[in-house]
């Protein structure tokens, strides 16, 4: 039994939700979360218009969902974006690429949100990559709301092809910084948003931090075998992209896409409970001229940190807490406060190299942790700063990172 067949088993999916057989040469699979979509058909013709891999096919399926107590007008524009999307697929026919529509409609508690509606998607994908026999193929993740360049298929079948021991890849973005769809202020607040997005991970890469990579719903792709190992989507109602890609992240199989981009909305939104919309919201709500972001500081603490870390080899607990005491005080705390070093004993116990050691280290300080000892640094010894204040801070500092240039604002 493959790792594909496994995970349905596992999962209990016995059956597909979709009717029609995937075609034999099933190579990517886009999956689309929706609620109340009234501009749907946008991502629809922009995927149409894209490039097609040559002797390869594409599925792309939108599923729909909705959250409980949703209101009676969101209501009405989510039923009239199913009639829209449906009318969109009978007229439209293409060679290459197929669209289906998955409607999830709310199953109950836990059972609606993006995280519930990627889960819906990506495990049909599954099922259907495991129909054709292709382990290896890829599914792609984006949202109702977001754009992509029409060699976006192009560029992914490129880096798949030339990367065959990748598990996934974060896409890049760009999010439409001017324009007439939306208030002035709006463009404003998300040019800073976008900046405070790349300062952070400019600022890990610059920090030694290994996984230091964008996680946005909108903007990855990840082989059906390394989904189907990593256990699939969780079903969290927003941030769920960050939690499923860390896990991917950590295989130290994943890597950056270059050469093409997606283009997110700026829309101000509540459907989540944090990321873009959520932000804006609050940007236009409370007037905000200035976005914050983590002091420089914090990140400079890890810096020096992260090329330390070997010395914790082979110590035992007592001379972990006393090497502590060289960390700059809220590091030292956070790591206290974590049980490093009992953690750190366990780590030792279970390696039989420094090369391993450091692995497993970051496996312990991962993406997760490097969030939680951020915000504790900046509950109880830093204020946040304007974005463009530690963004310029940064830049003389991170330049070059790794032989190249950083690029922190496109």
């Amino acid at each position: 039994m493959g790792v594909l067949e496994s995970y349905l088993l596992r999962t209990g999916k016995q059956q597909p939700l979709l009717s029609a057989d995937p075609p034999a040469k099933l190579s990517y699979t886009l999956v689309i979360p929706a609620f109340a979509e009234d501009g749907i058909q946008s991502v629809l013709n922009s995927l149409n218009g894209a490039g097609r891999p040559h002797g390869k096919n594409t599925e792309v399926l939108v599923v729909f969902n909705y959250p409980p107590g949703a209101s009676a007008e969101l209501l009405q524009i989510h039923s009239r974006s199913l009639l829209t999307t449906r009318e969109w697929i009978d007229t439209h026919a293409s060679d290459g690429i197929d669209f289906y529509m998955i409607d999830g409609k709310n199953d109950g508690p836990r059972r609606y949100g993006a995280g519930y509606a990627r889960k819906l998607g990506m495990d049909e994908a599954v099922f259907r990559f495991a129909r054709v026999k292709n382990p290896g193929g890829v599914i792609l993740s984006l949202d109702a709301d977001a754009l992509v360049d029409t060699d976006y298929l192009l560029a992914v079948d490129k880096y798949f092809s030339e990367n065959q021991h990748i598990a996934g890849c974060s896409i890049p973005f760009e999010h439409p910084v001017e324009g007439k769809a939306y208030p002035p202020a709006v463009y404003e607040g998300i040019r800073q948003y976008e900046l405070h997005l790349r300062y952070h991970v400019q600022a890990l890469k610059f920090a030694g931090f290994p996984y230091a990579f964008h996680t946005i719903g909108s903007c990855f792709a990840v082989r059906a075998s390394a989904y189907a190992i990593q256990g699939g989507m969780n079903l969290r109602q927003g941030g769920e992209d960050f939690y499923f890609l860390q896990k991917v992240i950590e295989t130290g199989r994943f890597g950056e896409l270059t050469g093409t981009f997606v283009r997110p909305s700026p829309r101000p939104s509540l459907r989540v409970p944090f990321g873009t919309g959520p932000v804006m919201h609050e940007w236009l709500d409370k007037g905000r001229k200035e976005l914050y972001t983590y002091d420089l500081e914090s990140y400079l603490w890890l810096r020096d940190f992260f090329p330390r870390i070997g010395n914790f080899y082979l110590q035992s607990p007592e001379k972990t807490i006393e090497m502590l005491d060289n960390c700059p005080v809220p590091l030292k705390e956070f790591l206290i406060g974590h049980d490093f070093p009992r953690a750190n004993e366990e780590i030792i116990r279970n390696v039989a190299s420094l090369n391993s050691y450091t692995k497993r280290f970051f496996k312990w300080f991962n993406g997760f942790r490097v969030v939680k000892y951020l915000n504790f640094c900046h509950r109880s010894y830093l204020k946040k700063m304007p974005v463009v204040t530690e963004a310029l801070r940064l830049l003389p500092l991170a330049i070059p990172v790794g032989g190249r240039a950083v690029v922190i604002v496109d």
